[in-house]
């Protein structure tokens, strides 16, 4: 378990052999809907075994799925709180619900019992640059940013299963912290690679 790295493959492979109690912090953006809820539960049962207690795993939440995603994680983990994340670019459309979604909500859980380092806000504001975007489904740094700011501290290691193009991997590394991202993407794990060697802030 080799820090600072980005690896391409299954994180239930990839995860299996780590040992018990040995990661400080799971921040992680799960693929929605329903053929995404296994990854939560997946996920939720990884960080039960590999994280240090009392530290703390983050997931981006499908508010249409929540119900089936809540429940089944808090089975592995304690919860903690719920944070919401204002979309200040524009509303997304959630069909047949007939909503406009105006904020992202993120689940927060933890090993055991724990508090964030500092007080800190539930609701967030933050705009996100376009300046590299990859997809349509990828992340704000300052959100990640953000989250892994109030529950860790420097030199702690950071992971995200789910990967993608490497947002909190680059977040971690900007505030100071270790990170391995993981995605089962050849695709991705380039463009978080190439992000990471540019030092890209966004």
């Amino acid at each position: 378990m080799i820090p600072n790295k980005i690896i391409c493959g299954d994180f239930l492979e990839v995860m299996k052999d780590w040992p018990e109690n040995s990661i400080d912090m799971i921040f992680v953006d799960p693929p929605y809907g329903k053929e995404g809820i296994s990854n939560y539960i997946n996920i939720s049962k990884m960080a039960k075994r590999v994280l240090k207690e009392g530290h703390f795993a983050v997931f981006y939440a499908s508010d249409y799925w929540f119900k089936e995603t809540f429940i089944p994680v808090c089975e592995n983990l304690n919860f903690f709180y719920l944070f919401h994340i204002l979309n200040r670019r524009g509303h997304n459309s959630v069909f047949p619900r007939k909503i406009f979604q105006a904020a992202k909500t993120i689940m927060v859980f933890t090993k055991g019992k724990s508090q964030p380092l500092n007080w800190v806000c539930n609701l967030l504001s933050t705009e996100k640059s376009k300046s590299h975007r990859t997809d349509n489904w990828e992340q704000s740094v300052d959100d990640a940013m953000f989250f892994i700011d109030a529950f860790t501290k420097e030199g702690d290691l950071v992971v995200d299963p789910n990967v993608g193009s490497g947002t909190t991997c680059v977040a971690a590394k900007q505030l100071g912290r270790n990170y391995i991202g993981i995605d089962i993407s050849e695709k991705y794990c380039g463009v978080a690679e190439n992000r990471l060697a540019q030092n890209y802030l966004i």
